[in-house]
């Protein structure tokens, strides 16, 4: 069966209930959940309407999203295939008025995801990725479909991403130390998921997040990059890999364009990060 279709349709619809809420002045109550994150009516409003249309497209396959209540791993070791999704990806952002947010929607077959979708609800830029079949964006202005490819860093110029909201250590703020290692660095900040389409498409090097995520940040943007010719490894230069365990926090890990640079990247970003 043909998922891919309905299931950017869906992520498409739930943007257009988050870009709603987003230009609305944000009126919706702010809420924390228990792990002291914040929740919206627009992530309640988008979950809704991703999760209705997954259940059309195969009843049959369970549903991980952060804002449904998440079933005990006894139950989901069981799982062979299941969608893992996260409708409102960049919360704090969105809340910020930021338009770094977007929707992530992936489909996990033991433990690796195979199809994955981000769309972006304010730049209407759709990014998707089928395993074994590469990893394309289509353009809102032409809706022509083009395909992504991650770069080769044969440059001294080093392009890092951070993240706006990693509280556990910021790299922006190790520049000098990093340029020890790796020479001349360009340190970008971006909120979201967004980043992974970054370095699919080539236009960064490499993302490196040391705070906790969870699996439904990563499984969509790990299938992106993995198809452009990337990888997203923890540490330890292991690819990540979903429901393996009762927690769904990622381990620390690296999303990088060219794999040949992992063993590089890994020394000198532990190095850093241990001083």
């Amino acid at each position: 069966m043909d998922y891919l279709s309905p299931v950017i349709e869906a992520a498409k619809k739930a943007g257009v209930a988050l870009a709603s809420y987003f230009h609305s002045g944000f009126t919706q109550q702010v809420t924390l959940k228990m792990d002291q994150t914040p929740v919206t009516q627009a992530d309640v409003a988008a979950n809704q309407i991703i999760t209705e249309q997954l259940k059309q497209i195969d009843a049959n396959i369970p549903i991980l999203s952060e804002e449904n209540d998440i079933p005990d791993y006894s139950v989901r070791q069981q799982w062979t295939r299941y969608w893992l999704i996260d409708p409102l990806d960049g919360t704090r952002g969105f809340i910020k008025r930021s338009p770094e947010f977007c929707v992530n929607i992936a489909l996990i077959e033991n433990h690796v995801p195979t199809l994955g979708v981000i769309y972006s609800p304010i730049s209407q830029v759709c990014f998707f990725a089928i395993k074994n079949k590469g990893a394309f964006f289509i353009d809102p202005n032409d809706h022509v479909t083009h395909q992504m490819m991650t770069t080769k860093n044969k440059t001294a110029l080093l392009r890092f991403l951070t993240g706006r909201f990693d509280q556990v250590l910021q790299l922006q703020d190790r520049k000098r130390e990093l340029e020890k290692h790796f020479g001349a660095v360009i340190m970008m900040q971006m909120n979201s998921a967004l980043k992974f389409p970054q370095i699919a498409r080539g236009a960064a090097d490499a993302y490196v997040r040391f705070g906790p995520t969870s699996e439904w940040d990563t499984a969509a943007g790990q299938c992106i990059v993995e198809e452009a010719g990337g990888a997203v490894v923890d540490f330890n230069g292991k690819p990540l890999q979903y429901n393996c365990k009762s927690s769904l926090i990622n381990p620390s890990f690296i999303a990088m364009g060219d794999m040949s640079q992992c063993g590089r990247y890994l020394v000198g970003i532990t190095s850093v990060a241990s001083k």
